[in-house]
């Protein structure tokens, strides 16, 4: 069963959301987020690993739907190599700032 993105029902705040001190901010507006605390037992790098992911959220969506609709296209038929590369890099990014290697 195929589950298409529904890009109408997203109400999340726009991205993209960066990590300050322990809160996660809209970049465009600096409007906050949400707060990740760190919680007795939690390691300080497990912590700001939680961080980087909750703020990667929006480009992690943004670039499951290109995936997403890259992968329908090639089963369609569509043979561009070229959305092929652009999708394998804009996850690549998503991915380096979830996991901090942006920097």
């Amino acid at each position: 069963m195929t589950m298409a993105p529904d890009t109408k029902t997203t109400t999340h705040t726009p991205g993209p959301w960066s990590v300050f001190d322990d809160e996660i901010v809209a970049d465009r507006t600096d409007r906050h987020v949400c707060t990740v605390d760190l919680e007795d037992g939690i390691h300080p790098s497990e912590w700001q690993a939680n961080q980087r992911l909750i703020a990667a959220a929006p480009e992690l969506l943004l670039v499951a739907r290109a995936a997403f609709h890259a992968l329908k296209s090639y089963q369609y038929g569509n043979v561009a190599p070229d959305l092929a590369a652009e999708c394998c890099d804009a996850i690549a990014a998503a991915l380096a700032k979830a996991e901090g290697r942006d920097r």
